[in-house]
Parts: C-alpha cells; sequence; structure tokens
C-alpha cells in the first residue's frame, strides 16, 4: 500500500510517533536530492515513527525505479560523447576485428564475443566488445567501474514529494481509487494491478454504484464482487451483455476493452444461473450479443443457455438465434438506411446511366433513421458525421432530434465531437488512436467535408449541450479561479488505455517545455529474457515541413549537434544506448526532432524490461556518469507491441518535447532509420497537431469556469481554484481527478 501511493501520488506514507532524529533526517533529505526529490513538507518528519527507515531501501528502491535509476547503464562507447570514433574507420577496425577472430568462435559460428585484439582496440575505451558489439561480463563490469567512479552533473531536474501520516496516506490512497473507477473514460492497463490491490484492500462497500459510469472500470468492480461471491452485487453494477464479457476478461487478467481475445473463467451452475440473470434484464441483449457475436457463441458452450430456457426464455431464444444467424439488429436496420441513401448520389451520377432503383426521397429515409438513431444517442454521436453528410438538406432536423437525446450522450463524447468537428474539413488526414494505442492515419477525403452552415449550427448544439451538463455540476459562484495559459500545449488525457507508464503522466500530443542551451541526453535501456534481443535508439531531423534532413542512429553515429553512444547488439546484463543532442549547435533549418526506438532482433517490447527517457545535462564530458538519476526528466516504460516506439518528438523551435507515446505496426525485426523515416514523419506531424484536434486543458478549465459561475483571476495566489501543470487544484497530470470530476 505505501508502495502504491509512492509510486501513484508521490507521497512518502509515514506512522505517527516520537520523530526521527536530526542527523537522520538530515541524511534522507540529502540522499532524496542527490536523486533529484525534493520534500514539500519535510517538517512532518518531526512527527513520524522512527520505524520509519525499517523499509528505507525498499522506497529508496521504488523512487529510483521511477527515474530508471534502479538498473545500470553501460554505453558501448565508455569514453561517449567526445569518444565516439569515425564511423568508416570504426566500421574497417571491426571489419580487421571479425577477420582476425575468425578462429575464436562459438558452436553457432559467431566470433566469440570478449576477445579484443590489443593492437586494434583499446578495451577499456568500450563497454562491450568492440568487433561483434555483444555484450560481455569482464567489459560490462570494467565500464560499470568506470561509470560509477564518475563525477555528477551539477544540474537538478526536481521531482516534488508530499509526506504524509496515518490515516491521511491512507484516504489519499482511496480517493485516488475512486476518482479512477469513477473516471469518464478507461484508465492505463499500467494501473491495473494496483488498482486491483486497492480494490482487495477498501473493498465496494464505499463505492458509489451509479458513479460507476465507464464500462471499463466497472469491470473491474463486477470482478472484485464475483471472486467474493457477491452476486448480487454483481447483478446491480451489471447493465448489459457486454457488462458481462468485460467481468470475464478482467477475471483472467485478459484485455477488459475486449479489443484483443479474452479467456473465459470455469462456472459453476450457480454463476450460470447469476449471467443469465443479468442477460434477462440487459435492455438490447441481441445489439450485444451481435456486437461481440464471436465471443459469445464461445461463451454458450460455457454458459448453456438451453438449460436455462423454461426460467429465461429471450435468453435462450436470443442465442439460438445467433446461432442460427437470425439476428436483426438495430445497427443492421441503421446500416440499411444509410446504404439506401447513399443510391440518391448514384441515381445523380450521369455517369451510372439511368437506375430503376425505386428509392424513396431523402426526406422519408431520413424520417426512418432519426427516431432509430435518437433512441440509442451515442451511435447518434458516433454516425452524426455521416448522416449530416449524407443528408444535407435535412440537417436541421437531424440536429433538434440530436439535440433532444444529447444530454445522454456523455460529456466526454460531446467535448470530443466538438473539437473533430471544428477541424474536419481543415485537416490533410485523419488520425485515429485504436484500443492497441497504435495510430491510424488516413486520408481525410473530399466527401468529408460539411458546409460551414452545417458546422455552425453543430458547434452551437454541441457547445448548449456541453453547458447543460456542466451547469449539473456543483457551482462555482462566487469562486475565483486562476488558469494558467501554458494549458494550451496539453491534451486532456482522454485515451489513456494503452498510455505508456511513466514520471509524467499527461495527454498523448501534450507538449513539455524543455530548456533551449542545455543538452538532452536521450537514452534506451532494455534487458533480455530468453533470445538475444537488440533494440536501436535513433533519432531523425526535419524541417518545418518535416521533410527529411538527416538522422543519427547506429548506421550513423554524429551529425552536427547530434552524438550516438554507440550499437549494444545484446543485453544478458542490461543495455543502454544515449543520444546527445545540444539544441544550440543545430543546423538552423531543424524544427523537428522525431525520436524512435527499433526492434532490430529478439524480443518485443512487452517481454524484455525496457525503458527510454530524456535527461537535462549541464556537463556531458566523459568525465561525468552517462546516466545521472537526478537529471532525468521523464522515463516512460516502453512495453507496447510493434515494431517500433514513438516516445517522443523535440520542437526546436518552440523548445518543446511532444509526448508521442507511440508503437508502430510493421515487420518485428531489421528494423532501421533508413526504412521509416517518411512514414515517422506522418505519424509525428499528426501527433504533434493534436492540440488542434484534440481537447486541450485550457479550454477545458474556461469551460468549467465560465459556466459554473467562476471569477477569473490574473494571480494564482488570488485564487481558490487553480487550473495548472503542478501543485494546483487540477494538474495536468492528475489524470484521475481530470476524469472524474472535469469530464
Amino acid at each position: 500500500m505505501k508502495s502504491i501511493a509512492l509510486r501513484r501520488l508521490n507521497m512518502v506514507a509515514m506512522t505517527p510517533g516520537q520523530g526521527i532524529s536530526y542527523q537522520h533526517r538530515i541524511a534522507w533529505l540529502a540522499e532524496l536530492a542527490q536523486m533529484g526529490y525534493r520534500v514539500t513538507n519535510p517538517e512532518l518528519i518531526s512527527q513520524a515513527d522512527p520505524s520509519f527507515f525499517q523499509n528505507y531501501r525498499t522506497w529508496m528502491q521504488e523512487l529510483a525505479s521511477l527515474k530508471g535509476g534502479h538498473v545500470k547503464y553501460v554505453p558501448l562507447f565508455s569514453r561517449f560523447p567526445e569518444g565516439v570514433p569515425d564511423q568508416f574507420t570504426h566500421f574497417k577496425k571491426r571489419l580487421i576485428g571479425y577477420l582476425a577472430n575468425f578462429w575464436h568462435v562459438t558452436a553457432d559460428g559467431r566470433p566469440q564475443p570478449g576477445w579484443v585484439p590489443d593492437w586494434l582496440f583499446n578495451a577499456q575505451d568500450f563497454g562491450a566488445d568492440p568487433i561483434t558489439q555483444l555484450q560481455h561480463d569482464e567489459l560490462y563490469e570494467q565500464a560499470l567501474k568506470a561509470q560509477a567512479s564518475r563525477q555528477r552533473d551539477t544540474h537538478i531536474e526536481w521531482t516534488y514529494l508530499t509526506l504524509a501520516l496515518a490515516p491521511d496516506w491512507s484516504a489519499a490512497l482511496q480517493k485516488w481509487m475512486q476518482s479512477l473507477l469513477y473516471a469518464k473514460a478507461p484508465i492505463k492497463a499500467a494501473w491495473h494491478a494496483d488498482l486491483t490491490t486497492l480494490l482487495d484492500f477498501y473493498g465496494v462497500a464505499d463505492l458509489e454504484a451509479n458513479r460507476l459510469v465507464h464500462k471499463e472500470n466497472k469491470a473491474w468492480v463486477m470482478r472484485y464482487a464475483w471472486q467474493k461471491g457477491q452476486y448480487e452485487q454483481v447483478l446491480h453494477l451489471g447493465s448489459n451483455a457486454t457488462d458481462v464479457l468485460r467481468m470475464f476478461a478482467a477475471l483472467k487478467g485478459s484485455d477488459v476493452s475486449l479489443s484483443e481475445p479474452i479467456r473465459f473463467p470455469k462456472l459453476t451452475r450457480a454463476q450460470r444461473r447469476c449471467v443469465m440473470q443479468m442477460l434477462d434484464q440487459a435492455p438490447e441483449l441481441a445489439e450485444d450479443l451481435m456486437r461481440y457475436r464471436a465471443l459469445w457463441r464461445t461463451v454458450a458452450r460455457y454458459l448453456h443457455p438451453g438449460e436455462f430456457a423454461s426460467k429465461y426464455p429471450h435468453v435462450a431464444n436470443t442465442f439460438r438465434a445467433l446461432h442460427q444467424g437470425k439476428l436483426q439488429t438495430l445497427n443492421s436496420k441503421i446500416e440499411n438506411l444509410l446504404a439506401e441513401a447513399d443510391l440518391f448520389a448514384i441515381r445523380k451520377d450521369p455517369t451510372w446511366g439511368p437506375l430503376n432503383l425505386n428509392a424513396r426521397d431523402h426526406r422519408s429515409v431520413a424520417a426512418e433513421l432519426v427516431p432509430l438513431l435518437q433512441a440509442h444517442p451515442g451511435v447518434f454521436a458516433r454516425r452524426l458525421h455521416e448522416v449530416l453528410r449524407k443528408f444535407e438538406h435535412q440537417t436541421d432536423a437531424i440536429l433538434r432530434a440530436f439535440e433532444e437525446v444529447c444530454m445522454h450522450v456523455p460529456f466526454k463524447n460531446l467535448l470530443m465531437l466538438q473539437t473533430y468537428f471544428r477541424t474536419i474539413n481543415e485537416a490533410e488526414h485523419r488520425a485515429v488512436v485504436n484500443k492497441h494505442g497504435k495510430l491510424l492515419v488516413m486520408p481525410n477525403q473530399s466527401f468529408a467535408m460539411l458546409s460551414d452552415a452545417q458546422l455552425q449550427t453543430v458547434d452551437a448544439v454541441l457547445s448548449l449541450a456541453l453547458s447543460k451538463h456542466l451547469a449539473r455540476r456543483n457551482s462555482w459562484a462566487g469562486k475565483k479561479v486562476w488558469i494558467d495559459p501554458m494549458l494550451g500545449t496539453y491534451l486532456v488525457p482522454l485515451q489513456q488505455r494503452k498510455a505508456s507508464e511513466g514520471l509524467l503522466t499527461v495527454g498523448r500530443g501534450s507538449k513539455v517545455a524543455v530548456p533551449l542551451g542545455k543538452v538532452l541526453r536521450l537514452f534506451v535501456y532494455w534487458k533480455e529474457q530468453t533470445l538475444t534481443t537488440d533494440l536501436d535508439l535513433s533519432v531523425i531531423q526535419y524541417d518545418a515541413k518535416w521533410n527529411y534532413l538527416g538522422h543519427v542512429s547506429y548506421t550513423h553515429l554524429q551529425d552536427q549537434g547530434i552524438v550516438h553512444s554507440g550499437d549494444i547488439t545484446s543485453a544478458p546484463f542490461g543495455a543502454a544506448e544515449f543520444i546527445d543532442i545540444t539544441l544550440n549547435q543545430l543546423p538552423k533549418e531543424v524544427h523537428y526532432l522525431g525520436v524512435q526506438v527499433y526492434r532490430y532482433a529478439g524480443e518485443a517490447f512487452s517481454e524484455v524490461d525496457c525503458h527510454a527517457g530524456w535527461m537535462v545535462r549541464d556537463k556531458v564530458d566523459s568525465r561525468y556518469a552517462s546516466f545521472d538519476i537526478k537529471t532525468v526528466v521523464n522515463k516512460v516504460d516502453l512495453n507496447g507491441d510493434g515494431a517500433y516506439a514513438i516516445p517522443l518528438v523535440v520542437d526546436i523551435k518552440h523548445q518543446q518535447v511532444v509526448m508521442t507515446d507511440l508503437f508502430v505496426s510493421g515487420f518485428p525485426a531489421y528494423n532501421r532509420v533508413e526504412n521509416a523515416y517518411k512514414s515517422v514523419a506522418v505519424l509525428c506531424q499528426e501527433v504533434n497537431h493534436f492540440v488542434q484536434t484534440r481537447p486541450n486543458m485550457l479550454e477545458l478549465a474556461y469551460l468549467h469556469a465560465g459556466v459554473r459561475g467562476a471569477e477569473l483571476v490574473t494571480e494564482r495566489d488570488q485564487a481558490e481554484i487553480s487550473f495548472g501543470t503542478k501543485d494546483c487544484t487540477y494538474n495536468a497530470s492528475d489524470v484521475g481527478k481530470i476524469l472524474s470530476e472535469l469530464i
């Protein structure tokens, strides 16, 4: 529990007592400072029990892990950055080494790592075999000792910790858990284990069932109640058939979003009866079964619905119709009507010639379609653009109908819909982040355009709907609110399901300021499990229009202002690669730097211990440690699937890091910059535009303040409620709080 408080809330949990001695207090704060941590309320140490230090090393290791300091970093070139050799010269020497070393081979015919001719290479200059670039224990240990003896940087990137005594820290953890469960969007998968631990500890008695509004978050509570045998609670929480599938996924540790195949638990007869009762009370059973028809056909083999036909005939008959392929659903009716609307365009196209389609006119089709959509407001919202495009002359009637039911559409969906309509006509591409956390970029075809009049009307309807939603919240009348203008570059964290775990938790596409004039040191670390694994850190340079200007990678170690620490091709001891970017030395035409980690060989990102990040350094020559924990700005765990990862983009001109957090599909081996720089440009460009095409925190803050009647102030000290990046009522990184209280 205390570990979760430290990891998730930056909160050091303590037990009340007689206090800690002054000497121990100073020593502890000094050690924290060496790691880049600063305590905001150190006076509370005087109220802590001395037993606080019993688990000292455990939570100091936890703090180190948050910044990537729990592992050892040894680059290939020990004298990095100034000791990086000329690429061509180094390659020639490696080739000579291969030839000289051909009789020192392993069973698989590869050169024996670690045998380095002293007339060719100085072994002191390398942390791995310079010929094969495979790790070798003697060279690794030698370089590790050299790293340990080096000086530390003078620069510090502070991370702030808060001390808390029991029961305050326990209450804070429970509030954090509830904020996640009450969130209006799915929580990130990396938090599931901690959430389960807290749910097991606190139980569900204090949870407000009506606030468990998101289906995936509800699944975790249903899972808890199911495991405890609290089937009445399960029935109370489950509102449709898909809730059952999500609960099964949670029980078996599968993907609760149902974006991947799931396993199913063995069911007792009492449990099968509970499931049948849940399905019987589902309002749209046929729709739910058809949405995941393949999964439900599998479930039927475990559920045996025919055994309960006498008590639940509707459920049994629906399963029978599903098996026979005879289910008629709302979606099929809607699709048929939209297809009928397409016939009008065909009939007007002279290239088709005379057609006897016997189709009804637009008005009659719309008259049948709109009531179906009104009965399902969520579907109406998802199909609104398509319906408006196909029935442009019915815009007013369609929007009046949507306005009548828009209060039944979640606030989050309306917020995203408004930003979508405000930007869709101007966008060259449409970018969608799928359930796997991968970005899909599609051309924005001309048929997607709506008229200016349509867009103005849509925006007015959505603005009114958003205001009505917020009017239901507690009033802020008479309260003063301060809003940090920097929030315009931070996105509302709506898509967190597959977001990577990191020191900074903000919405994908957010832009974080970095100091220009210092050295930005990128790093990646990985440790293979069973297969020889080679990951490669690379940087691509682009101009303001995303035209390729060059790159630095294992195939090109240096360029103006950028230098690579060398390519390590195995990681039995844990491998590290660095890239130094001296921002004020880059060519003036360089505007963006796209950072990638490529899978060249071996295991997937999710199968190895792997993370990446960046430091801001003052001291970068080889007298100083390659990795210095107190200079780390952000560390991100790389645990997604794909051929390569794009964790960030550096915007040189605006002195910002764009948090891209992407994993790109492709062949999972032999990946490199030369094969990907064009696609990387497209992906990075789209994420860089997210601040224009996705809801941002600045707009959300002003919307709340305006609708809820607050008074805006220009000075933070005058405000009772504040919006900002740190130490505010609502911080851009407070994902749970934002999703539960502002969305």
